[in-house]
């Protein structure tokens, strides 16, 4: 198997299979601190907010044990945290989990969590969360 390398500074998010078999997205947070030159850490977040810092030497190793893989993301995350910001209000939260690989659930949580949709695709995640946005804003 060929050797996998990505430059860690245009990875958006990543996904990071957990002991628990429950697969967790990781999106950029856009910070790069410089720890001892030449090793840069980069911070990822994940939905529920716990934080993940790596070095490109980390997150090659990891990605070569196929602890993590890289998500092809466009611009989901980004619409997904500016609806969850603008539905904050209403006390209203949309959750994008991958129950399995390759196939994604959208949950609306107010107060109690509700299965808008799901099994869809990573690149129809944009329209999914539009529309689950729009909807939340009617509850």
């Amino acid at each position: 198997m060929e050797k996998q390398t990505i430059s860690i500074e245009s990875v958006k998010s990543f996904v990071h299979n957990t002991i628990f078999g429950k697969p967790v997205t990781y999106r950029s947070t856009g910070e790069a601190e410089e720890w001892l030159a030449p090793w840069y850490a980069y911070e990822f977040e994940e939905e529920g907010g716990n934080k993940w810092v790596l070095t490109q030497h980390d997150f090659d190793r990891l990605l070569e044990q196929g602890t993590i893989r890289d998500a092809e993301t466009s611009e989901w995350l980004t619409l997904l945290h500016q609806a969850n910001k603008a539905l904050e209000d209403k006390g209203c939260r949309i959750v994008i989990t991958e129950p399995e690989e390759g196939f994604f659930k959208c949950d609306i949580i107010r107060p109690s969590t509700k299965t808008y949709a799901e099994n869809y695709y990573e690149n129809e995640l944009e329209d999914l969360i539009t529309d689950a946005w729009n909807y939340a804003n009617t509850l």
